[in-house]
């Protein structure tokens, strides 16, 4: 798509909210057909095969890769992700992952690899987390950091020595964590600990 397809399409998203349903509507409604029709494809089988995997007739198959039935349910994904061996991801976006995650429809984009010929990429995922975090945790200094003071009595407190990896909430990345430490905190009275970001 060229820069002023996408300038012309943002306008539109931005102005105008009917354009906006339609478009997620219209995305939803061919991508899932079409990522059915290239994963059948890629695995060479006819729509009776992956019918017989999935436990449906071919006509229901036949439905399915139709943009123009629209009546797919969550049950149905998850029958037909079962049938390819892959996963189903369900999961509202904001508008500019949808543009990213469409900007290549080809069938080698929309085909998904079925968990047999991932799992080199699983293994060398699971290291790397775990490396990650480890890294993450060196990096934090051994030794107890300083207790700050406020102003106000009822907000002093103390950094804890052990620090705790936490999976960043506003990242896709899987491997990227906070470090935040325990910290009691005194409110009315009351102690708790809370989790802070290490400064």
């Amino acid at each position: 798509m060229s820069s002023r397809s996408r300038t012309s399409l943002i306008k539109k998203i931005l102005e105008s909210k009917k354009y906006r349903n339609a478009y997620v509507a219209e995305h939803v409604r061919n991508g899932i057909p079409f990522q059915i029709r290239a994963m059948r494809d890629d695995k060479e089988w006819t729509q009776v095969e992956l019918g017989k995997e999935a436990g449906k007739p071919q006509n229901v198959i036949s439905r399915l890769e139709d943009p123009n039935y629209g009546k797919l349910t969550i049950q149905t994904l998850l029958e037909i992700a079962s049938a390819f061996d892959v996963a189903l991801l369900v999961k509202f976006v904001p508008f500019s992952r949808l543009l990213k995650e469409y900007e290549d429809v080809s069938p080698a984009a929309l085909s998904a690899k079925s968990i047999n010929k991932e799992i080199g990429e699983l293994e060398r995922w699971a290291v790397q987390d775990d490396e990650a975090i480890k890294d993450t945790l060196n990096a934090v200094p051994s030794k107890p950091l300083r207790p700050r003071k406020s102003a106000t009595a009822m907000n002093q407190y103390k950094l804890w020595e052990r620090p705790i990896a936490v999976p960043d909430r506003d990242s896709d990345m899987i491997d990227e964590v906070s470090i935040k430490v325990e910290v009691p905190q005194t409110t009315n009275g009351r102690t708790r600990n809370i989790l802070k970001d290490v400064a």
